[in-house]
């Protein structure tokens, strides 16, 4: 197999075969078989696989004159719709092709040899085929049979094929499908490994119009893929009409529906359509590395993907795509990448350049040109003042010494190299180039250039100097990564969330050392940061001494690691020109590190250890004799990117950062406190202020205002193809937010909007998105239904240039979202708004789970910078998402869509709703269901929910709360009793006449109280409803913050619910207890009375107890 990408280019392999020698596996079976020698082999063409015409020396073993024909498989992938990447292209399935043709009764060329070359050029194992050399009239592009008679040759073949049924019979290893619906199967199959969802659908709905259209299963046949002029062999007989020769090239043989290859109408022409498509996309992923399990197959993907674009414009235009994609994705970064290290750029594109162009460029020349234009130069010195001033400083210099031109006279790709270690690297090294000459005259002649020489390399750190002479650029920057590599030990650079990898990650400079340990100096001064790196460098050279002498000694000795100091302040400066606090992780690690003065770090294991002797003398000796003991945090602490700061974070972060700290928090909290308790006061004297610059507007000027505000989402909704009533406006409705209203009447059955499926945000369209589609592809999460949509919310959310900015403008922002959306924006402060009902736990867990999502989001926004920085966001899209989505039918489906329907979901809800949403293949509508009154709101129904899941999911309890339920620990022994009772998955509830009499006959039933009495049974609910009571009345409100906290009408309107079903059914349970006491209490009074009697009249009763 030939390697990388090459398999990919098949046909240019072959071409740059030999044009007349046989691989000598070919010529030695044909030996062994009895067959002549070879005298001449001709090329006759290459496509996907090679042809050669072989001439013998003389007859063959059957008589037949001495010519064969020689085919070199080389494609194992063809270009036709019907394939299986599981059973590719071979010599066996070509054999087995032509003897199942000869049962059919069509003519095929014997097939005299076949075998496999372990070795032909840059390919290896390529199956070969030797066969009958056909005499025949038909040379292809020259001379081909007439149309009349070719058409009549390729029908009869055809019938031929069509009536040989294949039912029963083993027909390994060609690729096989037993009928239409299991190609289709297969193909989505592909689609789904390259999540292609667009690809999925629409062959599910090729399934459903292959149904809908009547199409059933036939029985599997022969296919043959390509008849036509050049593969139906014919010759003119004697009278001058053309006759069948025989039918050539059965690479492309399928078993199955002969109607896929065979039928032109549709949807067969779609079928095919799209199942080239589907292969071409999923060859291109894993070409681009989408799909890393799968290995490329051997083909010729510049004429596979030729087509590509005429083919999505087709199924576009018929509606089976929604729109077309590239078939790959152009890799821009690694071009970047390997271009600025001087290496052989990937190719990033199909182009006739492959391979032939500067370094392989190939498609990315024009990328790596813009490269060459803007890279940042370092400067270079053309003055002789400026040069010795440069040079003779105390700092490492790098200096790059070229011709007088520029130190850009080298070729680009050689130079870039130099300049990416110094765009890196300037923060810690200075970096010049100068002319040749001018060194010589301002440094002294000893840095002269010897003759013939035309670039050298200067190294100045403190007073050593250093000079090294190239014939190529390219050769310095393997020399200048060794200087820096062996001098930034000798720098304790402040470090920052921008650097600390460059210096501490894993084989961060990229030398031959093991591991690399970070030391972490805190608060340290200039002279104390001296001293610490001279004995860590007295350290380095004694450890170092010792691992030489034992390689000397012919022992095995560890590779040397390397250690790099770095500074650190343990908390923030007044001074803007000291350096940056720590991050915010910092804290945690050096507590573990016991606060000591330097601790030691790995970042790769995140093990540590601190450092408490008050030298760094033997530092490296304790590191590799285990002396200093290193321990592992915790995989689940403080992570390590946030260790240090970032000197570069915008003010808006800073402050962030600071809020999201408990002190900062809690000075937020008593600023806004003090802010809304002295706001009263305030507010007439603002007032005052606003009349004198703000004059009042006339009630015309905001009527103009509010229908202007309304404007913009109808003509938006237009433009997309949707359709608004005139009659319609969306307003603001006291205590329900924005509403839909009829300023005139309506008759029931007016469809009054629709909304083309193109707006509809469900997860299919947010899958669709391709920074979405990333995101989830980096993330590797399994969708809950809802995560692709609050993906796309938050990227489209903030984005001005959204095609669906009008609709997301008018969205409420986070603290309003879903009108008090409890459990999703403030779950935190709400949870004693909730104490006593079951939504307390399910508010936790709901935060719970948006948490650890959040946390999964944050490490990726280096790679989506679209990530928003608060995850207050997040939870605004959980929020827009719980109290703006539904569940759509489709009519004439059984498909239930789960999606956001933007200017539906202005839409309030009602226990008797006047409009309705209808779903259509297209569209989505709102139908009036009833006569709609002038200035009446339009109201839809959510659904019919218990009043925990209208507070949960909504943020409102409707008018006529549905029932309260009682959550009791219930096993499923009475089950049977609790649907008998309350219904088929229902659970108690605690409204109705009858609620306690059933609540005490399922608690019966459960085997713990099967046992207990009536009364005890009571005296149990008694003690719950108490507790339960003195729950959801308890005061929460006793600090005196809370003075000043939001409240929670809902959340309070539903305790109150619960409250007064509980204390009615306790009276319910003390009622029939003090019942059940006077009655015993009587009983009681007449047996002693009994008693008392007989004792009297009788000595011989026996008492009573």
């Amino acid at each position: 197999m030939a390697a990388g990408r090459d398999v990919l280019n098949v046909p240019e392999l072959l071409e740059a075969m030999p044009a007349c020698a046989v691989p000598p596996e070919v010529e030695a079976i044909l030996l062994s078989m009895g067959y002549p020698e070879i005298r001449r082999c001709t090329k006759h063409k290459v496509s996907f696989h090679a042809t050669y015409f072989l001439d013998f020396a003389g007859p063959l073993p059957s008589g037949a004159e001495g010519r064969a024909v020689l085919q070199m498989i080389g494609s194992e992938l063809g270009d036709k719709e019907l394939f299986h990447l599981q059973k590719p292209i071979s010599a066996e399935s070509i054999v087995r092709a032509t003897a199942l043709a000869k049962d059919a009764g069509i003519r095929v060329p014997q097939i005299l040899a076949s075998g496999k070359v372990e070795s032909w050029g840059p390919l290896s194992d390529v199956p070969f085929l030797v066969y009958e050399f056909v005499n025949t009239a038909t040379v292809e592009d020259e001379r081909v049979a007439p149309g009349k008679d070719l058409r009549l040759a390729i029908s009869d073949v055809q019938e031929k094929l069509k009536c040989f049924s294949l039912t029963g019979i083993d027909t390994e290893p060609l690729p096989r499908f037993e009928d239409c619906f299991e190609f289709t199967a297969y193909l989505r199959q592909l689609a789904e490994q390259i999540q292609a969802q667009d690809l999925v659908e629409a062959l599910l709905n090729m399934d459903r119009n292959l149904h809908a259209a009547g199409i059933v299963p036939i029985p599997p046949t022969l296919i043959h893929q390509d008849l036509n002029d050049g593969n139906v062999l014919c010759s003119p007989d004697s009278s001058g009409q053309w006759k069948f020769d025989a039918l050539i090239d059965w690479e492309g043989a399928v078993v199955g529906d002969s109607r896929l290859a065979y039928e032109h109408g549709e949807p067969w022409n779609a079928l095919g359509k799209l199942a080239r498509v589907v292969k071409i996309r999923w060859l291109m992923a894993v070409a681009s590395g989408t799909l890393q399990d799968a290995a490329l197959p051997r083909c010729c993907a510049e004429e596979l993907v030729e087509d590509y674009e005429e083919l999505s414009d087709f199924l576009v235009r018929s509606g089976w795509l929604k729109f077309s994609l590239l078939p790959f994705k152009p890799v821009l970064l690694p071009v970047v990448f390997r271009y600025a290290r001087g290496m052989s750029v990937e190719h990033w594109m199909y182009s006739d350049r492959y391979g032939r162009d500067e370094e392989g460029a190939g498609g990315g020349k024009g990328l790596t040109n813009f490269m060459d234009s803007t890279f940042p130069e370092f400067q270079r010195h053309e003055a002789a003042a400026d040069l010795k001033t440069w040079w003779t400083s105390d700092e490492p210099r790098i200096l790059v010494v070229g011709p007088s031109s520029s130190s850009r006279a080298a070729k680009a790709v050689d130079f870039m190299p130099v300049l990416r270690l110094a765009h890196v690297w300037a923060e810690f090294f200075s970096f010049a180039s100068a002319d040749a000459k001018l060194v010589a005259e301002t440094l002294g002649s000893e840095y002269a250039l010897e003759r013939g020489q035309t670039w050298a390399l200067m190294l100045r750190s403190g007073g050593d100097v250093s000079r090294t002479q190239v014939r190529n650029v390219r050769d310095m920057a393997p020399l200048i990564q060794d200087f820096i590599s062996e001098q930034i030990p000798r720098q304790a650079p402040v470090a920052t969330e921008r650097n600390f990898q460059q210096l501490c990650g894993d084989r961060a400079l990229g030398g031959s050392t093991s591991r690399t340990y970070c030391l972490i100096l805190v608060d340290r001064n200039a002279e104390q940061t001296a001293k610490a790196l001279r004995e860590l460098e007295s350290s380095q050279k004694a450890y170092y001494q010792e691992v030489q002498e034992i390689r000397n000694a012919g022992e095995d000795a560890e590779e040397p690691f390397r250690i790099q100091p770095v500074r650190v302040a343990s908390s923030g400066s007044r001074f803007p020109w000291s350096p940056a606090g720590p991050g915010p992780s910092f804290p945690a690690v050096w507590a573990e590190a016991s606060q000591a003065w330097a601790f030691v770090l790995d970042m790769e294991t995140r093990k540590f250890a601190g450092v408490k002797t008050p030298s760094l003398n033997e530092l490296f000796q304790g590191i590799a004799y285990e002396d200093l003991k290193l321990s592992e945090l915790n995989e689940d602490g403080p992570p390590l990117s946030r260790l240090f700061s970032d000197p570069e974070t915008t003010l808006r972060r800073e402050v962030s950062a600071i809020l999201s700290t408990s002190l900062g928090a809690c000075f937020a909290y008593l600023l806004v406190a003090v802010v809304v308790s002295i706001s009263p006061v305030l507010q007439p004297a603002c007032g005052l202020v606003a009349l004198n610059f703000c004059p009042l507007s006339r009630p015309s000027e905001k009527v103009a205002c509010s229908q202007q505000g309304n404007e913009p989402l109808k003509g938006w909704l237009r433009e997309k193809g949707g359709c608004w009533l005139e009659q319609l406006d969306v307003q603001r409705i006291p205590g329900r937010g924005r509403g839909v209203v009829v300023s005139q009447s309506v008759p029931c059955g007016r469809t009054l909007v629709e909304i083309p499926w193109t707006l509809i945000i469900s997860r299919k369209l947010a899958k669709e998105d391709a920074d979405v589609q990333a995101l989830l592809h980096d993330l590797a999460w399994t969708d809950d239904g809802s995560r692709a949509v609050r993906l796309w919310l938050l990227r489209h959310a903030e984005d001005a240039t959204s095609p669906w900015w009008p609709w997301l403008n008018q969205l409420p922002e986070e603290d309003s979202a879903g009108a008090g959306c409890l459990p999703v924006v403030l779950a935190q402060q709400s949870h004693d708004a909730l104490l006593g009902t079951p939504l307390q736990r399910q508010a936790e867990l709901l935060l719970q789970s948006l948490r650890e999502e959040w946390e999964a989001l944050d490490p990726l926004r280096a790679n989506h910078s679209w990530i928003p920085l608060s995850w207050h966001r997040w939870l605004w899209c959980q929020a827009i998402v719980s109290t703006r989505s539904g569940t759509l039918p489709v009519e004439g489906t059984e498909e239930e869509v789960q999606c956001i329907i933007p200017m539906l979901d202005f839409l309030n809800h009602s226990t008797e709703p006047n409009a309705c949403i209808v779903g259509t293949p297209t569209s989505a509508k709102l139908v009036s269901v009833q006569d709609i009154e002038g200035g009446q709101e339009v109201m839809i129904s959510y659904g019919s929910h218990s009043a925990e899941q209208f507070l949960f999911a909504f943020g409102f309890l409707p008018e006529c709360s549905a029932e309260i339920v009682v959550p009791l620990a219930l096993t499923e022994a009475s089950a049977g009793k609790r649907v008998e009772l309350f219904g088929h998955g229902r659970p108690a509830c605690l409204r109705g006449d009858d609620a306690l009499e059933k609540m005490l006959q399922v608690l019966a039933a459960e085997p713990q109280f099967q046992t207990w009495t009536r009364r005890r049974l009571l005296e149990h609910l008694q003690s719950l409803f108490e507790a339960w009571h003195h729950e959801l009345t308890r005061v929460t409100r006793t600090s005196f913050f809370a003075l000043w906290r939001k409240p929670y009408p809902e959340a309070e309107s539903l305790r109150l619910c619960y409250a007064r079903a509980v204390v009615r059914l306790l009276r319910e349970v003390r009622t029939e207890l003090s019942t059940h006491a006077e009655d015993r209490m009587e009983e009681s009074m007449t047996r002693r009375e009994a008693h008392a009697t007989c004792s009297r009249g009788c000595d011989h009763c026996v008492t009573v107890p």
